[in-house]
């Protein structure tokens, strides 16, 4: 058996993790069936209370391993169709716009996509900063702290564990 014990500074980071990360379903990404729109599942849902993100075309064709031989035809129906099709449940009114150059030819540089964008909840101010406290009985201070005053002490494991020792000690023999 393991047992961890987190001190009560970081317990927000164990306890509070859906506040800090972009989290999924398990089940709506496994519902999603072409690659491509997993992929932008992913990325998407880290703006997903922005409702907008842009890729350049360098990046966007990286980051879904698109085929170089794909021309902007082909992405626009094996890649993008799947995406917005597939996605449409996922992230409301989504759509996606190519952004194209004013060079002869009019190349695509970048795809915007937009939807609508996810409410959070509203940001209250030292929301993690009430400590919880806890109150030693009277035996606790009166058998191991004789001044009554709190105290603060490094102690070295040997310490620590003669210390616990010690207080299992005084419970046993309170019954």
């Amino acid at each position: 058996t393991l047992e961890v014990q987190v001190s009560e500074r970081f317990d927000y980071i164990i306890n509070k993790l859906n506040a800090e990360f972009t989290q999924f379903e398990l089940a709506q990404f496994t519902n999603i069936r072409s690659t491509y729109a997993k992929e932008m599942f992913k990325f998407l849902k880290q703006w997903r209370t922005i409702g907008k993100k842009e890729y350049n075309l360098a990046e966007f064709r990286e980051m879904l391993q698109i085929p170089k031989s794909y021309k902007a035809k082909d992405v626009s129906e094996r890649v993008l169709k799947p995406i917005i099709e597939e996605l449409d449940d996922y992230f409301i009114g989504i759509k996606v716009r190519p952004i194209k150059s004013r060079k002869r030819g009019t190349p695509i540089i970048a795809y915007e996509f937009t939807w609508q964008q996810e409410k959070t909840g509203e940001y209250v101010e030292g929301k993690y900063d009430n400590k919880k406290t806890e109150i030693l009985p009277d035996w606790f201070s009166s058998s191991d702290n004789t001044s009554g005053k709190q105290t603060t002490e490094k102690l070295s494991g040997e310490e620590l564990e003669q210390k616990v020792n010690n207080i299992k000690n005084i419970l046993k023999n309170r019954d």
